[in-house]
């Protein structure tokens, strides 16, 4: 399995293992969150959810072999594929139990967009967000378009998007994207830490609280995801009729 789950006192911790390629999700590794998150959803002995990454690296976003590797031109195939990222989301975002992330090193295109749909995001030092899309000549999913200006505002989401600038740690926590820095020693441990007093508070009262804070939020959301599919089918089948190629 190339996503570790561990689980003690409540609390389920998910770890990216495939530290070669700086966690990049394989088509399978997409396959393996949905079933760990929707197992972790459904165990009432899990309270808190934390994810982080093997080695240097969150995740660098989405293997660009199994990219390569698409048929642009078979849009039942790529539909699926790209519902498969937004069945995570929809995931992370009804469950209502608190998902921390311990962002331990680059998170890129995917891996920036997961962090999105956690509850609490901590990071080390040298950790940084990037959503470079656009400039690999594709889209955004997992409801970034409407996630990420929630979290710190249109005017930065927007330049965010547009350049797909390396965002610091630092500047993540300036616009309010970061809860904290940790030392990169001390993050994991900081997070089970925060993780296990989260589990110990009471399950109701957290879900009404996280279930208010989303308020208003899923039509949104469901508007966003299905105009990035959109999207990104148009993109594809333009790319297609200029070039006759993926």
């Amino acid at each position: 399995m190339d996503i570790t789950p561990e689980r003690t006192e409540g609390v389920t911790l998910l770890r990216f293992n495939r530290p070669q390629c700086l966690n990049a999700f394989s088509r399978s590794m997409y396959g393996e969150l949905e079933e760990c998150i929707a197992r972790f959803g459904d165990d009432d002995s899990q309270r808190v959810l934390v994810l982080t990454g093997a080695g240097r690296a969150f995740s660098a976003g989405q293997d660009l072999n199994d990219v390569d590797s698409i048929d642009r031109s078979n849009v039942r195939e790529l539909t699926e594929k790209l519902g498969q990222l937004q069945r995570i989301t929809r995931r992370m975002q009804s469950i209502n139990k608190p998902i921390v992330a311990a962002i331990n090193g680059p998170a890129v295109g995917f891996g920036a967009e997961l962090t999105l749909s956690c509850d609490i995001r901590l990071a080390a030092p040298g950790a940084y967000f990037m959503f470079p899309e656009l400039q690999r000549g594709l889209f955004f999913t997992n409801g970034s378009l409407m996630l990420l200006p929630r979290l710190i505002g249109f005017s930065r989401a927007t330049h965010l998007l547009l350049t797909g600038e390396r965002w610091s740690a630092e500047a993540g926590r300036e616009a309010g994207l970061i809860a904290r820095i940790v030392p990169d020693e001390e993050l994991l441990e900081v997070a089970l830490k925060l993780a296990r007093q989260l589990s110990q508070l009471d399950a109701e009262s957290v879900r009404l609280t996280l279930a208010g804070l989303r308020l208003g939020q899923n039509d949104a959301l469901e508007a966003a995801m299905s105009f990035e599919i959109q999207a990104c089918l148009q993109l594809m089948r333009r790319a297609d009729s200029v070039s006759g190629e993926f």
